[in-house]
Order: C-alpha cells, then sequence, then structure tokens
C-alpha cells in the first residue's frame, strides 16, 4: 500500500522510472518516452514498472483517489458506488488501506487509464511482462532456455514475489537445477545455497 502511493507522489516529483524488486532487468532502461509502462498477457496494467509524466492525467486521478476520505472503487459498479453512499450517510469511514489488493495500484491504474485513454501509451507485455501469471512455471522449469523468456523485445522480466512463498514451500527454498532462476544465479555470480528462502510463518 505504501509503495503504491510512493510511486504516485515520485512521478509527480520526478522523472525516475519506479521498478518493483520482484522485476529482473534484462537491459538498460533507455526509454525515449515519458510515459513507461505496459499492458499485462491479460490486457490489465501492472504498476510494477512505470513512469508517467507529471501532467498526465491518469496521475492526477490516482493520486485523488488514494489521498481521498472514503474511497470508493469506480470499477466496482453503480450497486457498490450506492452500497458506499449508505455507509457514509451512516457515519463510517475508511481508507484506502482497507480497500482490496490492487485497489490502489493495478486496478486503479488500470480504470483510470481507460478513463482517460492515456492507455494508448502502454508498451507491448513481452517488453516488461513477458510471462503471464500461468505461466510463471517456465521460471522454474530447466527445459525452458533464458532466451525462450528474454526474447528481444524483453526488457524486464517480473518474477512476482509470490514465487518466493512457492520455492520455500515446494522447493527448500532454492531455484530448481538449470532452470531460468537457476541460470540468473550462475550469471550473476550468486550462491543460492548459501542463502535459501526461508519458510516464515505467513507462508
Amino acid at each position: 500500500m505504501f509503495s503504491d502511493i510512493f510511486r504516485l507522489h515520485l512521478m509527480r516529483k520526478s522523472k525516475a522510472i519506479w521498478v518493483d524488486l520482484d522485476a529482473y532487468c534484462v537491459k538498460a532502461f533507455d526509454f525515449s518516452s515519458d510515459w513507461v509502462f505496459a499492458h499485462s498477457k491479460a490486457c490489465d496494467f501492472p504498476t510494477g514498472v512505470l513512469r508517467l509524466p507529471k501532467t498526465a492525467q491518469t496521475l492526477a486521478l490516482m493520486l485523488d483517489f488514494v489521498m481521498s476520505a472514503n474511497p470508493t472503487q469506480p470499477w466496482r459498479g453503480r450497486h457498490f458506488r450506492r452500497r458506499s453512499r449508505e455507509r457514509i450517510a451512516k457515519g463510517e469511514s475508511w481508507g484506502i488501506e482497507t480497500l482490496p489488493w490492487g485497489s490502489s495500484g493495478p486496478k486503479a491504474f488500470t480504470h483510470f487509464l481507460h478513463h482517460t485513454g492515456e492507455d494508448r501509451h502502454a508498451m507491448g507485455a513481452e517488453s516488461l511482462y513477458p510471462l503471464a501469471p500461468e505461466e510463471l512455471w517456465n521460471l522454474h522449469d530447466p527445459r525452458i532456455a533464458p532466451n525462450d523468456i528474454e526474447t528481444e523485445a524483453v526488457h524486464s522480466v517480473h518474477i512476482y514475489g509470490h514465487q518466493k512463498k512457492l520455492m520455500a514451500n515446494r522447493m527448500a527454498g532454492l531455484p530448481a537445477s538449470g532452470s531460468y532462476l537457476d541460470r540468473l544465479c550462475d550469471r550473476h555470480g550468486i550462491d543460492a545455497q548459501a542463502a535459501p528462502i526461508r519458510r516464515l510463518g505467513w507462508m
């Protein structure tokens, strides 16, 4: 939640590109456009790698939404908005932190991009999100070569943080031998055996 809000203020104050810690950079982010984001293979808009111009309408609407009192998810439909108005009339109040996951990130971003028409600035999914959620097995399958994932169009590969949970629970916290993640460790001189992902209570 904090990172969702922080990156929006970052866009307002600088030309920096926000990059999630679970995005693996394949080549330099030498983008000429002030718009740096991509749609996913599911045609929504993740916020894992993001830069917006300071004057973007989507940025202004996102900031208004996450900082507002009693934020109502406009993508949820008339019934939900009516229910929110009834709650406010009864004296209830809430903040953005009480809404479901994604409400301050991809769900809101996708909604406001479509609303403003600024979704036209999106790069293709292969640039930043080459693997759809149902394709994440490619990270662990030794039959998948790095070039199968890191195609010419790819700037970064989103690993998705929940893969840590999978590896901790089912793989002793280590990448499968010969897998893409294992080869990344070799590429960068990382000894995964020296620091396996530990299983934590929340997992």
